[in-house]
């Protein structure tokens, strides 16, 4: 009588006449059916296992860590243009009331450090600075959109002189990085038919909460 050890507990053995396996001698015995299922199932988790273990090899994991507008999302963004093949019609569209949303942002917080620093609004842009605050106040951050109109209050606002003495020390209040970028730009954004483009994307800022996850291929490797 011969007997053999199959995997984990399983034990096999058996004279000419018969064979079987058991998990322990004193308990139940498999027929050779079972036998043959119990090795093929074994066969299909090693290969499985083989199979993952070379996956793993291939798979390299990058960690971004960083405070607040360190750069982080504007990385992801980059990754996604050059591996992922950009942003679909809905990213866009995504994007451009992201900004909607920044320009806005920019010209309150250029507002607050006006009065933070004491400067005076001058009165040639007290008319055009009510109405945005009243837009801003009555506005939920979600349904901000700039039309043509509230874009040249915009405009006003920011190319006026007491607007430039607040961008003078505008490293001593709050202000989103890509303010002055935006509002640069506040004529074409508050176009109609306006579309972000890649530069406006990089630049956009949203708040990032949690872990956000990445994968795309390059070079034969995952990268994850």
């Amino acid at each position: 009588m011969t007997s053999r050890h199959i995997g984990m507990s399983w034990f096999c053995g058996g004279s000419a006449g018969s064979f079987a396996c058991w998990d322990d001698p004193s308990t139940s015995y498999l027929s050779e059916t079972e036998i043959a299922d119990v090795i093929k199932r074994n066969r299909t988790i090693e290969e499985q296992i083989d199979k993952d273990r070379m996956l793993a090899k291939k798979i390299m994991k990058i960690l971004l860590l960083g405070g607040p507008e360190s750069g982080k999302s504007t990385i992801f963004k980059q990754m996604r243009i050059l591996h992922m093949n950009g942003f679909s019609d809905m990213d866009l569209i995504n994007y451009r009331y992201l900004i909607y949303s920044n320009v806005i942002q920019s010209i309150y917080q250029l507002l607050e450090g006006a009065k933070a620093l004491r400067i005076d609004i001058n009165a040639t842009a007290s008319v055009e600075v009510e109405k945005f605050l009243e837009y801003y106040r009555q506005t939920p951050q979600y349904e901000v959109e700039i039309s043509g109109e509230l874009g040249y209050i915009i405009k006003k606002i920011f190319n006026s002189p007491f607007m430039q003495k607040v961008l003078l020390k505008q490293h001593e209040i709050e202000l989103l990085d890509s303010a002055v970028y935006f509002l640069d730009n506040i004529n074409r954004i508050a176009e109609q038919d306006y579309m972000p483009n890649l530069q406006d994307i990089l630049r956009s800022r949203v708040q990032t909460t949690g872990i956000v996850e990445m994968e795309f291929d390059y070079k034969g490797f995952k990268l994850r």
